[in-house]
């Protein structure tokens, strides 16, 4: 155990890309969240003022939302590959056998519980709207089968490249700019929140716990597999929770 967190702390010491390249994905990400809240929240959307269906305003954002998740990914990769890292060794391999893929799914469907309590928690004491609100949050989600299918698809999408991006990438990169595991665990969540500023400011402090959850996931397994499971699934069984109840 000692050897092993030795070997994690010389990893979380060592910077994986130059530092312009993290301010760039940064700034890449705040951009992007911040265009994402104006769309939202001002009526900025060009297709909706244009009398577009909302189904298919819906469907344009999930497949803007996947190209900018996986552009997001080939930046990683162009960032890294200098140093002559791989995004494969950035998620700690593939599975060695069948029973360590269950042992993270399960890990995956406990941490998956525990977060959705502590959500649960967050969205009372922050006074979310629910579910049945309609905040631009909850009119993303789908209503549909065609936008249920592509919504899956973005989620699953959006656990493997989000969990690379910020558990994999992100948290590494600044634990070495700041010389502390804390500070890069903090501030890759501070990052996650910030880069969904569509949902709102209340579900974006949420989004940053999350995101401070998945990263102490991460290091605790030495990998991204459980939180990347966890991710796509949360994200998935949002998308059909709000499917059920518009059927």
């Amino acid at each position: 155990m000692r050897i092993n967190s030795t070997v994690s702390d010389q990893q979380d010491s060592t910077l994986i890309a130059p530092v312009w390249h993290t301010i760039v994905l940064v700034s890449i990400t705040c951009i992007f969240s911040a265009l994402g809240a104006f769309r939202s929240y001002g009526h900025l959307d060009l297709l909706t003022r244009a009398g577009v269906p909302t189904s298919y305003v819906r469907v344009t954002r999930y497949l803007v939302s996947l190209a900018f998740e996986w552009l997001l990914v080939l930046l990683v990769w162009f960032g890294i590959r200098s140093g002559g890292l791989t995004l494969h060794a950035l998620i700690a391999g593939r599975w060695p056998t069948l029973r360590v893929a269950l042992r993270d799914t399960v890990i995956a469907g406990g941490f998956l519980f525990l977060n959705y309590i502590v959500i649960g928690i967050l969205t009372y004491a922050l006074r979310v709207p629910s579910s049945r609100g309609h905040s631009p949050f909850i009119q993303l989600l789908p209503h549909g089968w065609m936008e249920l299918i592509i919504f899956s698809l973005v989620a699953l999408s959006a656990g493997f490249c989000e969990e690379l991006v910020f558990r994999g990438y992100l948290m590494r990169q600044l634990s070495a700019m700041t010389k502390s595991r804390t500070a890069g665990l903090l501030l890759q969540s501070v990052v996650f929140g910030l880069g969904h500023g569509y949902q709102g400011v209340a579900r974006m402090a949420i989004i940053a716990v999350e995101g401070c959850m998945l990263g102490l996931l991460a290091r605790w397994r030495r990998s991204l597999r459980p939180g990347m499971i966890a991710h796509g699934l949360q994200d998935m069984i949002a998308g059909i929770a709000m499917f059920a109840m518009t059927r």
